[in-house]
């Protein structure tokens, strides 16, 4: 059975939460809520799911200041030979281009998992929405693009390796 790594961006302990919104809504916490969401749902179908952080920080110690807690996220996801690893973000910019929830991927599999995981955001998404339609603010915090599934080369995927010791 496939052990799957979710990290839910940011949220490290050296104070990169991610794009904070209007109202102070981080992003660390929307991508953290999304993540356990995903968890409990791929344990339902059988996968071993781990998380990067199951809390707003996480306890990694800092690095550096400019990676953070990263290099411990992929020292667990290698010590714990995970096969998959997929990272999840929701972005706010000045550029309306920059902004959205994405999910970063790995591998073919990894991008195949994302596309399910951000189809069922985008259904909790279309929910929200509804549920919330008399309130603007909750309606306003629901409102994202939607940017897809990419790969990157950010540090967590250049660094994180699957069982066989091979890159993703």
């Amino acid at each position: 059975m496939k052990k799957i790594f979710i990290d839910p961006g940011h949220g490290d302990q050296g104070g990169d939460f991610g794009a904070i919104g209007k109202n102070g809504t981080r992003e660390a916490d929307i991508v953290l809520e999304i993540a356990k969401i995903a968890k409990e749902y791929l344990q339902e179908k059988g996968y071993t799911v781990l998380l990067s952080r199951d809390k707003k920080t996480s306890t990694y110690p800092i690095y550096s200041e400019s990676l953070g807690d990263l290099p411990y996220r992929v020292d667990r996801a290698n010590y714990l030979k995970a096969d998959l690893f997929i990272s999840i973000h929701c972005n706010a910019a000045e550029s309306s281009e920059a902004n959205g929830t994405e999910i970063f991927y790995t591998s073919s599999e990894g991008q195949n998992l994302s596309k399910c995981i951000l189809n069922e955001v985008l259904y909790l998404q279309k929910q929200k929405k509804k549920r919330y339609a008399a309130d603007k603010n909750k309606v306003n915090l629901w409102s994202f693009l939607n940017r897809g599934v990419k790969q990157d080369s950010f540090y967590v995927y250049l660094k994180t390796y699957h069982t066989e010791g091979m890159r993703f």
